[in-house]
């Protein structure tokens, strides 16, 4: 016995219901429907609804779909790390790594100016760590209309929001703690390089996993 177009939205419906990822919806709506046939062909005088209410049973009821939900995140938590991993190491590769170092020389030299050019040097390094720090958002957003997506914007604004005081605070703590000599400088210019290449990591795997990631 076949199910019919009505019965299978019915399920798809009733998956899509407690479930949002796309990818996990098509799987368990496909497994669901040939356990409730599988049902409907062993028990004769069996009803669509009394098949569908003894496989919603033995699947484990609603707390099945919540721990289903709940693995698939952690699966999803994994791949969106070792991404962002992967995008940040490929900075440690030739050229790239020549590139990083030239933009932690340009940092320093810009910081360094900063600072030095004006009686007010330790606002200017505060705005200048700022501006440097939001760069790849920046970059990324206006290169990828991805990035706009009203759903995904939500998510980049958080991780923006969150690296850049993670960043920043401890970057002029650093400044802080230590008299400002340009050996300082200098070593905190190429912490703060390393700091924007991790928060580029993670708007890059962003755009790789954060559709399944907020299901």
């Amino acid at each position: 016995m076949e199910l019919s177009n009505e019965q299978i939205d019915s399920i798809r419906n009733f998956i899509a219901s407690r479930v949002k990822n796309i990818d996990l919806q098509i799987e368990l709506t496909d497994h669901f429907a040939e356990m409730v046939t599988q049902e409907l062909r062993q028990k004769k005088g069996l009803t669509f609804e009394e098949a569908f209410q003894v496989t919603f049973q033995k699947i484990g009821g609603a707390k099945s779909f919540r721990n289903i939900c709940s693995e698939k995140k952690k699966i999803l938590r994994k791949q969106f790390l070792k991404r962002t991993k992967v995008e940040l190491l490929g900075f440690l590769k030739f050229p790239k790594a020549l590139l990083v170092i030239a933009f932690g020389f340009l940092t320093y030299v810009v910081l360094q100016n900063l600072i030095q050019a004006h009686e007010f040097g330790w606002f200017f390094l505060l705005l200048g760590i700022a501006i440097l720090n939001d760069l790849p958002f920046m970059y990324l957003y206006w290169r990828n209309r991805y990035y706009k997506n009203h759903t995904i914007s939500k998510f980049v604004w958080m991780v923006r929001i969150g690296s850049n005081g993670l960043i920043n605070i401890p970057i002029m703590i650093f400044f802080k703690a230590f008299p400002l000599n340009n050996t300082v400088l200098f070593i905190g210019s190429f912490l703060l390089v390393l700091m924007i290449l991790i928060k580029y990591a993670l708007f890059k795997s962003v755009k790789k996993h954060t559709v399944q990631f907020l299901s």
